[in-house]
């Protein structure tokens, strides 16, 4: 499981991570930029979804 798609689920359930969503989708698109390839994360593809309210 990618870091990013963890944060998202664990963030979706309430749990404060002290981890910047945003900045993690980056670093993980950065990141597969530089190697060449499609990492498996579903979040780094879809982006970070709007919260209600």
């Amino acid at each position: 499981i990618a870091t990013e798609d963890l944060v998202y689920l664990l963030r979706g359930m309430g749990v404060e991570t002290g981890i910047d969503l945003d900045a993690l989708i980056e670093c993980s698109r950065w990141l597969g930029q530089q190697l060449g390839k499609d990492l498996p994360s579903m979040v780094s593809r879809a982006g970070d979804f709007p919260t209600a309210g």
